[in-house]
């Protein structure tokens, strides 16, 4: 929760840098890291998360990667033998981006709209800062699914499963249906079909 805290002392300018500590940067630092690495290496953090060999055809298989306690992936190597030094940390050599003209904004669009919980009680700093990570993780996470980087233009690869992108597109069916009749009966296929979505939205998210 540090991270959204880290966000509004930099744009605020009333701010001491005195009150950015050290482990606020540390944190937010990590949490940059964990993003990225989730992007370019989720398969790799499958393996590494369930302690299973890593393929061949990975292409950092031959790095010896590991998973340090805070879910980062690190190269062991021999770096693991020097004093005082500390594994490097695992960033892909090219640029990430969050959108580009590539990016299916009519997905993104229905993803949030399925993912995001707008109803959260906000009765203290701490739900400020959870409800403002999940928000930003949200628009990320989704960001980068649905934007193939500029090496998969050619091919349009997409990291959205196909069996999502069907319900989605039942989902939109349904809703100009009932903005067309108003039927009740259509309100409640639409409302089930939300409701299935975002269920394999979210079992998507978790394995």
């Amino acid at each position: 929760s540090r991270s959204p805290r880290l966000i509004s002392k930099s744009v605020d300018d009333t701010t001491s840098p005195s009150q950015l500590s050290a482990a606020d940067m540390l944190q937010a630092e990590k949490m940059l890291f964990q993003r990225v690495q989730a992007d370019s290496f989720a398969e790799e953090l499958k393996f590494l998360k369930r302690s299973q060999p890593m393929p061949r055809s990975s292409r950092i298989a031959a790095l010896a990667p590991v998973l340090d306690k805070d879910g980062l992936i690190r190269l062991y190597s021999r770096i693991k033998f020097a004093p005082g030094v500390d594994e490097s940390v695992l960033l892909q050599d090219k640029e990430v981006t969050l959108y580009n003209k590539q990016t299916d904004w009519d997905s993104f669009r229905d993803i949030v709209d399925d993912t995001l919980k707008l109803k959260v009680a906000l009765k203290s700093s701490g739900d400020v800062d959870n409800a403002t990570m999940q928000f930003t993780n949200t628009i990320q996470t989704t960001c980068w699914r649905l934007t193939p980087q500029k090496s998969e233009y050619g091919m349009r690869l997409k990291n959205v499963p196909g069996e999502i992108r069907k319900r989605i597109q039942e989902k939109r069916r349904l809703r100009r249906v009932w903005h067309t009749s108003r039927c009740p009966s259509d309100k409640t296929a639409l409302n089930k079909a939300m409701f299935e979505l975002k269920t394999m939205i979210k079992d998507t998210e978790d394995e």
